[in-house]
């Protein structure tokens, strides 16, 4: 039988884009996000271009219990999974007083909630399926992909919740890569820098100019890059090369007081827009 991924937030974007990768790779997909009639689109894609099964799981993940119902759905359906990729995200630009708190609610429930009550649902489901592997001598693989982002390394003025949220992926995904390795359930979490998707467009940092040209990748980029990296066993990956990775690095030695106003600056006129739910 051919493994299984679940990837979130994949009716565009990277999410699309790596279920287009695994697909290659012969994984059967479970794609979850808001958008049914897209998500429909990329399974009828994915099985006609692949021999491999797409199964379709509208769900809204700012929704309480969202990760529970998922799961008890997939269950009751005898589909594990053996690869689960985080992606889904929301983002918005704007200072923290002219944002509405609903937007910044929802913006955690995805970003922080949902990614970690999927995580630990189908962690607890693949040490099982891992006994049960071991029992009857069968050899599969358990992995994690959480798709942070180059903010997850500073404080973001303008961003600021959102900058927040991938702090926590990142550490969050650290620390249980940590706890699961004697399991050998790897745990790897990608930051991409600036994405060529329509994530930009609703966070309002579409805007062109020399910049973003110059370092953003394509979703396709990202989700190759990525797929690589949870394969080669790394806990952490920074997308885009040395620009990004030298970001990163600046990030953790430039202090704060010097830094923050300087990313204040570059996401106010990256971006051309507030408050975008």
């Amino acid at each position: 039988m051919n493994p299984t991924v679940l990837i979130t937030g994949a009716s565009s974007g990277i999410g699309a884009a790596l279920a287009y990768v695994f697909a290659a790779k012969g994984y059967n997909t479970v794609l979850v996000a808001r958008r049914e009639d897209k998500l429909k689109a990329i399974a009828e894609d994915i099985e006609h271009r692949f021999d491999t099964k797409a199964w379709v799981k509208p769900q809204d993940l700012s929704v309480a219990n969202a990760a529970q119902v998922l799961y008890e759905q997939l269950i009751e359906k005898d589909i594990h999974i053996n690869v689960l990729v985080n992606n889904a995200g929301l983002g918005s630009i704007g200072k923290l007083a002219e944002q509405t708190t609903a937007s910044s609610f929802q913006m955690l429930q995805v970003n922080v909630t949902a990614l970690t009550e999927l995580t630990q649902v189908f962690v607890k489901d693949m040490l099982v399926q891992k006994e049960r592997d071991l029992a009857n001598g069968v050899a599969a693989h358990y992995k994690i992909m959480n798709i942070a982002s180059l903010a997850a390394f500073q404080p973001g003025p303008n961003m600021a919740v959102y900058f927040a949220s991938k702090a926590y992926v990142l550490s969050f995904s650290e620390a249980i890569a940590e706890e699961l390795k004697e399991a050998n359930i790897g745990v790897t979490t990608v930051c991409p820098g600036i994405t060529r998707t329509d994530f930009l467009e609703k966070a309002h940092l579409a805007k062109e100019n020399p910049y973003t040209e110059w370092v953003s990748q394509s979703a396709q980029e990202v989700a190759e890059e990525a797929y690589k990296a949870l394969f080669d066993g790394k806990r952490v990956h920074i997308t885009g090369g040395v620009v990004n990775s030298i970001s990163a690095k600046a990030a953790s030695v430039v202090p704060n007081r010097y830094l923050n106003p300087i990313t204040g600056w570059l996401i106010e006129n990256i971006g051309g827009g507030k408050d975008v739910w």
